[in-house]
């Protein structure tokens, strides 16, 4: 465990505060199936410069560019493992999530779709749709135009299956998700319960990228963000960003102090330190599980042998040692089931 502590300190601390973006434009973090980007083979790692010939600096200018109408096709123009690539994509603001129970969902609207207009109100740009949805009122039926990818045309065209939708109230979401945001001022309107992205690509700047990995506690203020700032940290290899490798590792270049070490020899150390503080703390953890034959398990059977003399104070040593192995065992064989059920569990259903 202090293996692990002295690792991360060095991968964030040492290593990763050495390191500056290439350029500040957005980067895609990820790209939902069936929607423009995915169809254009835009990918995650990729930096946009340009889209439809207009620059694109930041995270706001890639949601709220004066796109043209959707279903459009756009030039967009990124950078990808060092190389500056175009694709012609889709235009359109693009459901990347729909929220079970709510009315998208419960509609039969599916990520990847593009919403060309709501309530009659056309739909280019971010800014666009929240305008849209702020004009509509809570449990209103409202006309909706959806474009989806269309396999017969190879190109995404209007889907008719879905022309109106009735909408749920914005209030009673958040009542129900996070009451504290609900105040006085709060604006109760049309609810859909989608996630969007312009072209299906969610996008961040490279600096919250590089925060994620240098600063993982930025920010910490409450022992929920402290949580959640954990396990973000923990879940980097699931987020593509360890190993650090191309393309990301495209988009930085070491810098500072540690400037001098060779970019492929810096990003080899780099991940090398974040893998043994992973690994590290992965058995760590396991080790002190309340089950026999980890140490966590051994003492646990020491602190439950202790606890049943002072409760069992007549019994005999044979009788509490029988408690305190049905206890052990059947506490060891619980974690187990716990274990192998997250394995074979999501299969099952």
């Amino acid at each position: 465990m202090i293996l692990a502590i002295i690792c991360a300190l060095l991968f964030s601390s040492a290593f990763l505060v050495s390191v500056a973006p290439m350029r500040e434009n957005p980067v895609v973090v990820s790209v939902t199936d069936d929607s423009p980007a995915g169809h254009a083979g835009i990918e995650f790692g990729a930096q946009i410069v340009r889209v439809d010939g207009q620059e694109i600096r930041s995270r706001n200018d890639f949601e709220n560019f004066s796109a043209p109408a959707p279903g459009v096709d756009v030039t967009v123009e990124y950078y990808y493992s060092g190389e500056l690539l175009a694709k012609e994509v889709v235009s359109g603001v693009t459901i990347t999530q729909t929220a079970s129970g709510l009315p998208a969902a419960e509609a039969g609207i599916k990520p990847g779709m593009v919403i060309a207009s709501v309530n009659d109100t056309l739909v280019r740009n971010d800014t666009d749709f929240k305008r849209a949805m702020a004009l509509t009122l809570p449990y209103q039926t409202v006309n909706i135009t959806l474009l989806a990818y269309m396999e017969a045309t190879n190109d995404f065209d209007i889907f008719d299956d879905i022309t109106e939708i009735t909408l749920g109230s914005r209030r009673d979401y958040y009542l129900e998700v996070a009451p504290d945001l609900v105040g006085p001022d709060f604006q109760d309107v049309g609810y859909l319960g989608v996630n969007t992205a312009y072209i299906g690509a969610s996008v961040n700047s490279p600096e919250i990228i590089l925060r994620r990995m240098a600063h993982p506690f930025h920010g910490v203020d409450d022992l929920n963000s402290l949580v959640s700032s954990s396990l973000s940290y923990l879940s980097l290899p699931f987020l593509g960003l360890a190993p650090i490798k191309s393309p990301v590792t495209d988009l930085f270049t070491p810098s500072g102090a540690l400037a001098w070490i060779p970019a492929d020899v810096f990003w080899t150390l780099a991940n090398s330190l974040y893998w043994i503080f992973w690994i590290n703390l992965m058995v760590g953890m396991t080790n002190v599980l309340p089950a026999v034959p980890l140490d966590g398990g051994y003492l646990f059977k020491d602190w439950l042998d202790s606890l049943v003399r002072k409760v069992k104070k007549d019994s005999t040593e044979k009788e509490r040692e029988k408690y305190v192995v049905v206890i052990t065992y059947a506490l060891a064989l619980f974690v187990l089931t716990l274990i192998v059920w997250q394995i074979i569990g999501p299969r099952l259903f």
